[in-house]
């Protein structure tokens, strides 16, 4: 295109020159000289526009580009994670079907003993199906826009002190001492239901990977217009090759916990789905065998919409 134009623009002040020299022949140089100098002016102006009409148009080509590679690769990215899931989703119900084929063919010889130890498996792998679900569907609805994204004020200590009882069972087993040093009016402008989820999610996980007599350790501050929320455990760690698979929908990442707990790696990436949706950042410093701290911020105030 660029070179057309320099082309073009080179015959005009070709054809220009030529008359010129023409009336200068004829004698009658002054009115041709403005009219030149006219010429001249229109053309420079024809030619500073058709340049910015050229870099506009090269300009919007990257950007064009820039986002076709951009949905190229999270297309790709959401195929390799469906194709996780459907085999996700069809694995453990084979399990499932064992334990509850061998419950049906098996219950007049089985003592009560072994009848409860596998009833508790079943049930035990039921609700880690459940929570996979729920995590895949909520994971859906917020790819698709179909979640209500409804800013409130909540009081942060509040929606923790909320989670925290949920967890109260897992917490007394292991016998966790969890500490919590937020400003009891610490305000954050946050939907309910997607904080609620990012908790349980975030606060789950510092369970699971928290040995007996552990520590976990919930702390805030105030940025600028920002809470950074920290969640720290003296768990088990993360190997610093596995920490950028953590928020990755392509590459499903999941281990047990101390007791064994199960998990099935989506339930971080929700969280970042979350806390980018209120406009924060999400983060992980953790080192194998020395435990994991998780840092998220949420707007105090914003025009969040």
């Amino acid at each position: 295109m660029n070179h057309h134009i320099v082309v073009n623009f080179s015959k005009i002040f070709r054809l220009v020159g030529n008359n010129l020299m023409q009336e200068f022949l004829k004698g009658d140089t002054s009115r041709e000289f403005d009219r030149f100098h006219q010429e001249v002016e229109e053309i420079k102006d024809i030619w500073d526009s058709y340049q910015k009409l050229f870099f506009s148009f090269k300009a919007s080509e990257e950007e064009i580009q820039k986002k076709n590679d951009a949905l190229k690769e999270l297309n790709e990215s959401k195929d390799k994670f469906f194709s996780i899931i459907s085999h996700d989703l069809r694995s453990p119900f084979q399990g499932l079907l064992g334990i509850s084929n061998y419950l049906v063919e098996e219950f007049d010889s089985l003592s009560k003993e072994e009848f409860k130890e596998m009833v508790v498996s079943l049930n035990e792998a039921l609700h880690t199906q459940f929570k996979f679900l729920d995590d895949l569907l909520s994971w859906s609805r917020i790819q698709s826009g179909k979640m209500v994204f409804e800013p409130v004020q909540l009081n942060l200590y509040s929606e923790i002190e909320k989670t925290l009882r949920l967890f109260e069972t897992n917490i007394k087993n292991k016998k966790i001492e969890v500490l919590t040093n937020i400003n009891s009016n610490l305000q954050i402008k946050a939907d309910c239901d997607m904080i609620s989820l990012l908790l349980r999610n975030i606060i789950s996980n510092a369970i699971k990977f928290t040995k007996q007599n552990g520590t976990i350790e919930i702390t805030a501050f105030t940025e600028d217009e920002m809470v950074l929320v920290v969640i720290s455990d003296s768990g088990v760690g993360i190997a610093e090759e596995n920490i950028p698979k953590l928020f990755r929908i392509d590459v499903q990442f999941t281990t047990h916990g101390t007791a064994k707990e199960s998990g099935n790696g989506l339930g971080l990436v929700l969280c970042k789905e979350i806390v980018e949706k209120h406009g924060g950042k999400i983060w992980v410093e953790s080192r194998l065998n020395n435990g994991t701290q998780f840092f998220f911020t949420l707007p105090q105030k914003s025009e969040l919409s």
